[in-house]
């Protein structure tokens, strides 16, 4: 079984790390189309890989690819709240996972300078390689409503998506439709209002669940407008909580995803 969580080397020419004759190109090319070939079964996370991968393969292998999701895991639910950052005292958008090249968080400094600064805070939960790199410009800039929390445990994390007012979720550009990040899974088992960069894959959840905005990457200018519109619209968003949990636990639970990958094994 040949797992696949990003499709290299595709995604990196989709952010524009290399280029397509570049001797890593060709390299990784070389390795994972190997993979594919040899692989009794091929799984991945999000139905535009499965599609992709695919269409590397000749018509009668294509069936070996099998969408298993990353999913929500059900006993994130069942943390207590813990920690809490004033949660409870600003409207405070968080966001939380990776900060790295794929996400393109230095948009959300620029949220943060252009917002009411004493009405609306930002809070990101993680690390990465690019955190370095946007607390140096957060330092130059002297943006008072924006701090990096670092890493927390899984019961803290719940803690800050229950709490929240809503949670920021992007990816850095529209060429990654088949990404979809996990702390989108969460956020709707959490209840937690969501507004989304990206384009694909990962807004369609967002948009069955009824629990937040989406923004395409190439409109990314737009973000304090929609930003503006999502806080005017919070109410109508927020009372779609209880919808989103229902929604994601039906469709997207880890457990079930899980045993429904068993099932399918054993009939082989």
């Amino acid at each position: 079984i040949y797992d696949v969580r990003d499709i290299w080397p595709d995604v990196a020419l989709e952010m524009g790390s290399f280029s397509r004759n570049s001797f890593y190109y060709k390299l990784f090319g070389f390795i994972a189309n190997f993979m594919y070939k040899h692989a009794d079964i091929i799984t991945t996370v999000s139905p535009g890989k499965v599609e992709k991968i695919q269409g590397k393969l000749p018509k009668g292998q294509r069936d070996k690819v099998w969408l298993v999701e990353n999913g929500l895991d059900e006993t994130f639910l069942q943390q207590s709240v813990i920690k809490k950052y004033h949660l409870d005292e600003k409207f405070t958008c968080v966001y939380v996972g990776n900060i790295g090249l794929a996400q393109g968080l230095g948009h959300l400094l620029d949220l943060a300078e252009k917002v009411d600064q004493e009405k609306y805070q930002f809070l990101l939960f993680g690390k990465g390689a690019e955190r370095k790199k946007l607390e140096a410009d957060l330092a130059k800039r002297r943006i008072k409503n924006i701090q990096f929390c670092g890493t927390v445990s899984g019961n803290t994390v719940y803690s800050v998506l229950r709490n929240a007012s809503m949670t920021y979720v992007p990816l850095v550009n529209a060429n990654l439709k088949d990404s979809i990040p996990t702390k989108t899974y969460e956020a709707l088992g959490a209840g937690c209002p969501i507004l989304m960069v990206a384009e694909g894959d990962a807004p369609k959840i967002v948009q069955e669940s009824h629990l937040g905005k989406v923004l395409s990457p190439n409109d990314i200018a737009l973000l304090p407008k929609v930003f503006e519109e999502f806080v005017d619209t919070y109410a109508d968003i927020a009372s779609n909580k209880a919808y989103a949990r229902d929604y994601v636990l039906k469709y997207h639970s880890r457990q079930k995803i899980a045993i429904a990958f068993l099932n399918k094994l054993e009939k082989l």
